[in-house]
């Protein structure tokens, strides 16, 4: 019995011994900034989809139509969409359900469940998203009503509404590419990215005798950010950012710019927007 106390005391010393040693203090560092590293990636990923998110609620808010919910002017009989909105509770804003409907299915449960969320997505199942129709000017809740998936007529050569629509709201809208989910590098800012980045750096006071400089603000959101450099030109095509945007065209590409006509439908629309006849309407402000 004693032998085996004996034993037992000098296996729970070496085990003590074993785990204070380098190699091991070193494997376990090792491990835990592995798994920082992925949970990092990880939120920046999300980050990223958050701020794609923002921008399109921005373009939601703009093309919105009251007849996207309701079936006539007095309101009462609401569309397919509009019952689907109704469904998710009248205590939450307008502007809160619809973002709600038409949050993207995350990649996680795209793989675990396919198909699981494609009933919200898209609700009358005609192959396009319920959002890039209401960009689109299609009706979500009818099947027969789906944007084109390429140009017809006079601009067949050019890409359709559908596919500018789908290119703008996505990561290549501030990315080179659309692989966001690792290290900045695997997807570097184009200059409309660099443009927004470069305001979310505050700047500094530097103090004589300070180690570091000294930040002077806390760094803006996303969408605060964004709305700054909406007037701004980085390709230099005398069209301002949320111009192009809200067009569906490339804010970084001198050769892809508005129509003029395209512009004026877009000073319209605006007009429209103010006097609470687009967007979310008189009824729904809050």
């Amino acid at each position: 019995m004693r032998s085996r106390h004996r034993f037992l005391t000098w296996h729970a010393v070496r085990e003590r011994s074993c785990c204070r040693s380098p190699w091991t203090r070193f494997c376990h560092r090792g491990t835990a900034v592995a798994v920082g590293a992925m949970l990092l990636a990880g939120t920046t990923a999300a980050g990223k989809e958050e701020h794609l998110e923002k921008v399109k609620f921005e373009l939601l808010a703009l093309y919105l139509r009251c007849n996207t919910c309701h079936l006539d002017e007095k309101g009462k009989d609401l569309t397919l969409y509009g019952k689907r909105l109704n469904a998710r509770g009248t205590t939450a804003s307008l502007q809160e359900r619809v973002r709600r409907q038409e949050r993207r299915v995350s990649p996680t449960l795209a793989r675990m469940e396919p198909g699981a969320e494609d009933d919200r997505v898209d609700i009358d199942g005609d192959g396009a998203l319920n959002w890039v129709e209401i960009l689109c000017g299609t009706d979500p809740s009818d099947p027969k009503s789906v944007p084109p998936l390429e140009a017809e007529g006079d601009g067949a050569a050019a890409p359709s509404l559908r596919k500018r629509v789908e290119m703008i709201v996505d990561c290549r809208l501030c990315h080179v590419s659309v692989d966001t989910t690792g290290p900045e590098e695997k997807a570097p800012h184009n200059p409309l990215g660099e443009s927004i980045a470069k305001l979310d750096t505050p700047p500094a006071n530097t103090r004589p005798g300070s180690r570091a400089p000294v930040p002077t603000r806390e760094p803006s959101d996303f969408l605060t950010r964004f709305k700054r450099i909406a007037n701004q030109d980085p390709d230099r095509d005398k069209a301002r950012n949320w111009d192009e945007i809200a067009t569906f065209h490339a804010p970084t590409d001198p050769a892809d710019l508005p129509t003029q006509e395209e512009l004026k439908a877009l000073q319209a629309l605006l007009q429209s927007l103010r006097r609470g006849e687009a967007g979310f309407g008189k009824a729904h402000k809050e």
